[in-house]
């Protein structure tokens, strides 16, 4: 508590300016671009991300392909439906390779984002003109992935939380009791 007399003040303005800095920096391009890039190279919510990344631009690509969309502008509306800069940059780019001719699975795989699995059945469905039912695969397939593993971790969560509100629980009362203990012991000497 002396700290925050002490320093308060400072603190706040230190959390203030770091909030401020953040947005600034995510309100760019270059540092969304960086954020999201940050995003997606961490551990475990990395890949979560990358999957959902994965599962957006599949449905997305699938149902306009679908409606009869031509995959060239078919890809420019699923990069924007990513909500990732980095996999718009990427969709983007493959959008690019395959207006020149290149195949759309050998960008994507070139980009070491997308998964590898992804990439190849991308390019079995163009070997084989079937790239719809591959797309609708793929997103299955990643979709169940993210509900097994957000089942698993809220089932992990629950034993942490536990932990962490019976510990908040516990300063509480300790600090509450702490004071009448010593109010008690100081008036039993005096």
């Amino acid at each position: 508590s002396k700290s925050l007399r002490s320093y308060g003040l400072w603190i706040a303005l230190a959390f203030g300016g770091f909030l401020f800095g953040l947005y600034t920096l995510v309100r760019t391009k270059s540092g969304r671009y960086f954020i999201d890039w940050l995003l997606l190279k961490m551990p475990v919510f990395g890949t979560l991300l990358m999957q959902v990344g994965t599962v957006r631009f599949t449905r997305a690509l699938c149902t306009l392909l679908t409606s009869g969309i031509q995959i060239l502008q078919a890809l420019k509306i699923a990069a924007k439906l990513t909500e990732n800069t980095v996999l718009t940059k990427v969709v983007n780019d493959a959008h690019d390779a395959v207006e020149e001719g290149h195949g759309l699975s050998q960008q994507l795989e070139a980009s070491k984002f997308f998964p590898v699995f992804m990439t190849q059945l991308i390019g079995v469905g163009e070997e084989s003109g079937e790239l719809v039912r591959f797309m609708t695969l793929i997103g299955n397939f990643y979709e169940e992935r993210i509900d097994n593993f957000l089942t698993r971790l809220s089932s992990l969560l629950e034993p942490v939380m536990l932990v962490f509100v019976g510990s908040i629980i516990g300063v509480i009362v300790i600090s509450i009791f702490l004071p009448l203990l010593e109010v008690s012991t100081h008036a039993g000497q005096g």
